[in-house]
């Protein structure tokens, strides 16, 4: 019944904007009409700016599976991945994936050759068990015919159990969701509430997808409670759990949560880094649920060892599900169903707010310190970013702040007492992923990884969990900007508007 409402409220949606369109085309003919033999319209084709209304935009192939969608600017339409700008348009990469995350308009996924599968398929990843609902059973064995142990029944097949995870991989690049619902079993959740907080409502319908999948990705944005639903989890499962996260300033900043807001026992979880989770003491341990934050990580060569690790539930945890390298569709792979990504949710109902950012462009690294001091002589709770050590140290000494870096310990002990004490501190990429500072008011990237969108997309979203409307400054020199502006587009991609000061 929910489905049919909204399919309803989708048609009343589409017929209102129809009638919109056509209003518009209609009064944009009169205007044309009007004005057609001035100076201003003389050397325009009136079908030709028609055509251009019902189609504003171009489909360009970019690889197999992949194309470029160039938009003009002022049409708000945000689809894929944000790749490049010009000064009148918008140019995405789009391909099947994003549809998981982010509907694609019907019309477009005919122009795209976005088909819906011809299978429909679940697979059952601790039997190996393949279902085929519908299609062509033949066809099904000839295309999948390598990984296909035996028939187990008219529409059932055994998976050869060591290329059950190349198979999945198969799935998820033809464009098949393979996930179907897999009930929780009751007797695996402790009745009472060990935890010290209340779900949200949009975290609730995620619970009831946890609880129908048992294996399911959290793409909400950064400050949305992804990892308030992982402590939740934490909570209500019984047995060991294991929650894997890409750096010691994550592993302090989980375990001090785990204490501090669930009444859960310390033997009753693992805490370890990405790198940690690789040795085989905690990879072969059986679990009753494997938490992985930052699950981006995931597709690494080394990591997809953690496809094999034994666990009744799977969450994914990630306000960046996408990768640059062609290897998205692992990150499906490796999770589970995918839940919540669709930004404008969060940011229209006030759920999250977008912070100010504003990109200063000066003319040398010296110009670039100088505009560094400048900024921090307005008083604000601050993390300073600074890829580079060498750097790092030079502002530690410049600013009388502390450097963290790689070989600190204690990080997040450190960071939260300079914060209190200074009300500033530099961090290196230990600090890009996950930490969540309610303080923080501001945040300043002197130094970073090259055009990384993700990182940038990271960085500013440590705001995200701020209490207030933070800003961010961008420190780039000319060259910097000239090399690196692409990974800006992850932000605008997000609807996030960028101020720039150019004093080069």
């Amino acid at each position: 019944m929910e489905i049919e409402e909204e399919i309803e409220k989708m048609k009343e949606t589409i017929d209102r904007m129809k009638k919109e369109l056509e209003k518009t085309e209609t009064e944009f003919k009169a205007l044309l009409e009007t004005h057609f033999y001035t100076s201003l319209w003389k050397s325009m084709k009136k079908d030709e700016i028609i055509s251009f209304i019902k189609k504003p935009y171009v489909i360009i192939p970019y690889r197999e599976g992949e194309w470029r969608l160039f938009v003009p600017k002022f049409i708000p339409l945000e689809i894929g991945w944000l790749e490049y700008q010009t000064e009148s348009y918008n140019v995405f990469r789009v391909n099947k994936y994003i549809d998981w995350l982010t509907p694609i308009p019907d019309i477009l996924k005919e122009e795209l050759g976005i088909e819906k599968p011809e299978f429909e398929l679940s697979f059952d990843w601790e039997k190996s068990i393949l279902n085929v609902e519908k299609g062509d059973l033949e066809k099904v064995k000839k295309k999948y015919g390598k990984f296909i142990y035996r028939q187990l029944n008219h529409s059932t097949f055994q998976i050869k159990s060591p290329q059950k995870f190349s198979f999945v991989i198969q799935l998820l690049k033809d464009g098949i969701l393979p996930f179907r619902p897999k009930p929780a079993n009751p007797n695996d959740f402790y009745s009472n509430e060990r935890a010290k907080f209340q779900l949200r409502d949009y975290q609730k319908q995620a619970w009831d997808y946890f609880l129908k999948y048992s294996h399911i990705g959290i793409f909400y944005p950064y400050g949305a409670g992804k990892s308030m639903f992982g402590l939740y989890a934490l909570s209500k499962i019984k047995g060991l759990k294991l929650i894997v996260v890409p750096s010691l300033t994550l592993k302090e900043q989980w375990e001090k949560r785990i204490e501090s807001m669930t009444n859960v026992l310390k033997d009753e979880y693992i805490v370890t880094t990405y790198q940690s989770a690789i040795k085989e003491n905690i990879r072969r341990k059986k679990y009753s649920l494997v938490i992985y934050d930052e699950c981006h990580h995931l597709p690494a060569n080394v990591f997809s060892l953690f496809a094999f690790i034994d666990r009744r539930y799977t969450i994914g945890l990630s306000g960046s599900p996408y990768r640059e390298d062609g290897r998205t569709e692992l990150i499906f792979a490796l999770t589970g169903y995918p839940v919540g990504a669709d930004w404008s949710y969060f940011f229209k109902r006030g759920i999250v707010e977008k912070p100010k950012v504003k990109v200063i462009i000066v003319k040398n690294f010296d110009e670039k310190v100088f505009e560094l001091e400048r900024l921090m002589e307005e008083k604000a709770i601050t993390i300073i970013y600074c890829d580079s050590i060498e750097k790092g140290k030079m502002l530690s000494n410049r600013l009388n702040c502390e450097f963290l870096f790689g070989e600190t310990k204690k990080r997040l002990k450190i960071i939260e007492k300079e914060l209190d004490e200074k009300g500033s501190i530099i961090l290196s990429r230990i600090g890009d992923e996950g930490i969540s500072l309610p303080e923080i008011q501001r945040i300043i990237e002197f130094d970073f990884l090259y055009g990384s969108r993700r990182q940038e997309s990271q960085r500013v979203g440590r705001l995200f969990h701020s209490l207030e409307k933070g800003e961010h400054y961008i420190l780039m020199t000319l060259e910097e900007f000239a090399k690196y502006k692409k990974r800006l587009y992850s932000l605008i991609e997000k609807g996030i508007e960028l101020e720039f000061e150019q004093k080069a």
